[in-house]
């Protein structure tokens, strides 16, 4: 659906409008700061109780508990945002198409709406827990059709008023975060009062919630910093083709959440009972599974960036502009994908402590190198800085978790979760690039896209052991029902 609705923001609202937009999704990225790691307590959690008979009628109480401590630190960020949007507005954000009383009044409405979206995250955290993957999804897709393609249509109908839009996102939000709230309680094991439990959260689990916290606090200050200092020092325009390199790359993650919505209350409740061999056999599959999704992808929007904004935005110069921008940021995007499930094994044996000061001290060196490529050669050079420390950060973190978890599965994961399936993908999309030279129409850059995404997709499913079992074994299936004789 953001395939659909930003081109139409671009076209209605402007540029320097999407660059307030990409302001409002960093600041929302900023504001889960204040998440404290109780989403993630909440699922892991809901998952280990759920699993144990013995636990089940705790869910309840334990999620209570949560619950209340997370609004009141929601109420708490939203009304300092309120207070907050007319010095960002005037002393933050440099804009010169947007006056400064417009710019105020949609900035309050955006920010509304981030604060809206914090317990979204922390009831589907929940539902992820309670392995409602397909409620999780359908409430996903409403709402973010409530928000994405209703907002499309306000910004059509205002003719690009930026106050209404925002006004629009804000009110969506709030329904999505009720509907959310409703559809986990429903689904909560019932048996005991909800306020009552049998038990009360151990040590362990809140020595976990501030590991956790302080994990969610330096991954999300890792993957905003360049975003919140490019709007320092880029104009709002320039800064709206920032943003939307960091819409595409982030599109990254939603391929890769369906499976970390489907393994990581496996891999907690596997981790609780202490059985390595199904955590080791859920981790490589989970891993394979990142990979056939998420490596043609990433590949492809790498070496045909300019294609692909052409033919998601119609717009050849927003294609040149942002097209750059995109290949410096998808290294460090398919970097967060391939560790993806390291982060996601580490969380459920509850190891905080070496993430954590991974995380602290990659972030030492991530500080300096953006003021200085930042300084040096803008959002280009700044957003090639980032990628490098990523995967700074990436080779320690995996490095560190396979000598403790799973030591004897490292090099399987590196060697046929990674780097055979990546290899044969980046090296037919690297043959696709070289056949199928870029151009200025949109179809033709749809047919080059579509090209390169069939090749490098077939071979990544048959380069990865998980996709391919698959596909032989559903083809076997299907042959043997073709050859079998009808009865006369």
């Amino acid at each position: 659906m953001i395939l659909i609705s930003t081109p139409i923001y671009l076209r209605y609202l402007g540029v320097a409008a999407y660059g307030l937009v990409g302001v409002s999704l960093t600041l929302q990225s900023i504001v889960s700061l204040f998440d404290f790691g109780l989403s993630a307590t909440l699922s892991r959690e809901v998952a280990r109780r759920t699993g144990n008979p013995r636990l089940v009628a705790d869910v309840a109480g334990v999620a209570r508990r949560l619950e209340v401590i997370y609004w009141g630190f929601a109420i708490l960020v939203g009304l300092l945002l309120w207070l907050a949007a007319a010095w960002i507005s005037q002393h933050w954000l440099r804009a010169t198409e947007i006056q400064p009383v417009v710019m105020t009044r949609a900035l309050r409405f955006a920010l509304l709406a981030v604060t809206a979206q914090l317990p979204v995250g922390f009831y589907a955290a929940g539902l992820v827990g309670l392995q409602r993957q397909v409620l999780n999804n359908v409430l996903y897709v409403a709402t973010t059709f409530l928000r994405l393609i209703g907002g499309a249509f306000v910004a059509v109908a205002s003719n690009g008023d930026v106050v209404a839009f925002f006004a629009w996102q804000s009110g969506a939000s709030f329904l999505s975060a009720i509907a959310y709230a409703s559809a986990f309680w429903l689904c909560v094991p019932q048996g005991v009062p909800h306020m009552r439990a049998k038990t009360h959260p151990s040590s362990e689990m809140w020595t976990f919630t501030i590991g956790m916290s302080g994990i969610t606090i330096g991954i999300l200050l890792f993957n905003q910093l360049d975003k919140l200092s490019m709007s320092r020092v880029l104009l709002l325009e320039q800064f709206g083709y920032y943003a939307l390199a960091g819409t595409v790359v982030g599109s990254l993650g939603a391929l890769y959440q369906p499976v970390f919505a489907t393994f990581s209350p496996k891999l907690a409740q596997a981790a609780e009972r202490k059985d390595e061999t199904s955590l080791a056999a859920l981790y490589h599959t989970s891993s394979q599974l990142i990979a056939a999704t998420a490596f043609p992808v990433a590949v492809v929007v790498f070496l045909f960036a300019y294609e692909f904004l052409l033919a998601w935005t119609g717009s050849v110069h927003v294609a040149v502009a942002t097209s750059r921008l995109v290949q410096a940021l998808m290294p460090g995007a398919l970097l967060g994908a391939i560790t993806y499930m390291p982060h996601t094994l580490m969380r459920a044996v509850g190891w905080t402590s070496m993430p954590l000061a991974v995380i602290g001290g990659t972030l030492l060196l991530l500080v300096p190198s953006l003021l200085l490529a930042g300084g040096a050669g803008g959002g280009a050079v700044a957003a090639m800085a980032w990628s490098g420390v990523v995967f700074v950060q990436s080779f320690f973190l995996v490095w560190l978790l396979h000598r403790r978890l799973l030591p004897r599965e490292g090099k399987q994961w590196l060697l046929f979760d990674v780097l055979i399936p990546l290899a044969a993908t980046a090296a037919i999309g690297i043959v696709a690039r070289f056949l199928l030279r870029p151009s200025a129409s949109v179809a033709v850059s749809v047919q080059s896209l579509a090209i390169a995404a069939i090749a490098t997709g077939v071979v990544c499913v048959f380069a990865t052991p998980t996709t391919r079992r698959l596909v032989v074994r559903q083809g076997l299936s299907a042959a043997g029902a073709l050859t079998v004789t009808p009865e006369v």
